[in-house]
């Protein structure tokens, strides 16, 4: 337990120090804040004018799915505020040999990993998320109690570990293999999937994707949520980004046990 808040400590340090470095030169962080902002609002637009020029998703009014996006916002921008540099660092204390020094330090490598990863510019992507949420709640005619609130940060909080899982995954197979070819796009692939309704999947794929690659944490859940249509398979989503977390911990272990420096 101790081990573990010292952990938190040293990962929430590494984001300060990101934030820190992001700010330095202000004009070209505000920009960066305003075409990052303006760069999340297009997709809304995007699915808003594909949606009222078609059919739509089978199920789900406009106002409905522009809710389904807002809340694809949210999520993403948070795994990117979190998660936003793993790959840029993974990358680079790999081929440079820089990883003996995360080694080096009295703390787990891979949180200080997750701590370096963070990244600030993200954030507008998550407003534009919370003002389309409110537009489109407004919209519906939402009401938002307490235990709705509570769902609805568990979901954020499986849908970060599920993100974490995955990642750590990839930083391990970083640090055996150095060159991996597109498995990070692979990676971002697989989220895009949870950008749209999973019931628009093959049943099988919409079960895999609830469950033991619980993508619907990332939108789908959160939004059924908001609208009233708890499902009970939202259970094994969360346990099952608890074992991806498991199995990426272990995988982690397993290739720090033969690492063999500068990459091997």
């Amino acid at each position: 337990m101790r081990e573990g808040v010292k952990g938190f400590q040293v990962y929430l340090y590494n984001c300060r120090l990101k934030l820190y470095t992001s700010i330095q030169y202000k004009a070209d962080f505000i920009f960066g804040m305003i075409m990052t902002f303006l760069n999340a609002l297009l997709g809304p637009l995007v699915q808003y004018f594909i949606i009222t020029n078609t059919r739509g998703f089978p199920g789900w009014t406009l106002d409905e799915i522009m809710l389904f996006q807002g809340v694809v916002l949210l999520f993403l921008g948070v795994k990117n505020l979190l998660f936003g540099d793993i790959r840029e660092i993974a990358m680079q204390i790999a081929r440079k040999g820089d990883f003996d020094r995360y080694l080096l330090k009295p703390y787990f490598a891979i949180v200080n990993i997750w701590g370096n990863s963070f990244q600030f510019g993200s954030f507008p992507t998550i407003v534009c998320g919370i003002l389309v949420i409110i537009w489109f709640s407004v919209s519906l005619k939402l009401q938002y109690t307490l235990g709705m609130v509570v769902q609805l940060f568990l979901c954020l909080l499986f849908a970060m570990i599920f993100c974490g899982a995955m990642v750590t995954f990839l930083c391990g197979i970083v640090i055996m293999f150095i060159r991996i070819g597109r498995i990070w796009e692979t990676f971002d692939v697989l989220l895009r999937f949870s950008n749209y309704p999973l019931n628009i999947y093959p049943r099988k794929l919409e079960w895999l994707f609830s469950t033991f690659l619980p993508l619907g944490l990332m939108a789908l859940f959160p939004v059924q949520v908001l609208l009233g249509k708890i499902r009970k398979i939202m259970l094994l989503a969360f346990a099952g980004a608890i074992l991806l977390l498991v199995l990426s911990l272990l995988f982690w272990r397993f290739c720090i046990k033969r690492y063999t420096s500068a990459g091997g």
